[in-house]
């Protein structure tokens, strides 16, 4: 991402130590942000009978046992090149379905608006836009062209034991939450998708006592600290 705070920069260490002001910046209209250099789309591996315990949210940080695994099952993607961990403009939809929820949710939960705007841009965000339809399925992204598409995706995914699965807006991971939806196409609802993360959000916010550590604890748990300020410095 184009002036993207390196991992390494002091500035980006010290605000992971001290805590940003609240809200995170003024991202509302940031450029997306890109996601770290990522295998090539197109298939989804053959898991374990059982994964490695991950982080609380396993998104960008997934077990090697998937991402290593054997015997990779061919999924239809869309016909375009893609960027490191993201498809191509032409394959994204440019809705703005989610950023309607994520303004609801913002006012609903007590959430800035730039700090909900900010996690989904790196979640599913692709030119500036989040995918209603997006998946991460053992650590690479899917970016599905519907509903269907997406459940075809995921039920793939399931036959071959994968458990980790991020979907929608604010990529929901489907081992840990899938249980708060009635059923697996509710998590591609937007409205649904993001009141599940704003709720997880609000009560980090109030466990850990600012944004930042709420933002880092999304995706991480609190013992994998490099992957919290990875995660924070990519938001």
């Amino acid at each position: 991402m184009a002036g993207a705070i390196s991992l390494a920069s002091p500035v980006c260490a010290q605000t992971f130590s001290t805590g940003i002001p609240e809200p995170i910046g003024a991202r509302k209209n940031a450029a997306p942000p890109s996601a770290p250099a990522a295998a090539p789309l197109g298939t989804i591996p053959r898991a374990p009978a059982k994964p490695a315990q991950p982080a609380s949210r396993a998104n960008s940080v997934q077990p090697a046992s998937l991402a290593n695994s054997a015997q990779p099952v061919p999924v239809a993607r869309p016909n375009s090149a893609a960027r490191p961990g993201k498809p191509k403009r032409n394959a994204a939809s440019t809705s703005n379905v989610c950023e309607r929820e994520l303004a609801r949710a913002s006012a609903l939960y007590n959430i800035p608006l730039p700090v909900l705007y900010a996690v989904g841009l790196q979640e599913s965000g692709i030119n500036g836009h989040l995918q209603q339809y997006m998946l991460n399925v053992a650590g690479k992204d899917y970016l599905a062209t519907s509903l269907p598409d997406a459940m075809r995706a995921f039920n793939e995914a399931r036959a071959q034991g994968i458990k980790l699965i991020d979907v929608g807006c604010l990529q929901v991971n489907y081992y840990y939450h899938g249980k708060k939806f009635r059923s697996v196409e509710q998590m591609f609802n937007p409205r649904l998708n993001v009141e599940v993360a704003a709720q997880e959000l609000r009560d980090w916010r109030k466990s850990q006592g600012n944004w930042t550590m709420a933002v880092a604890r999304y995706n991480a748990s609190k013992h994998n600290v490099a992957g919290q300020k990875r995660y924070v410095c990519a938001v």
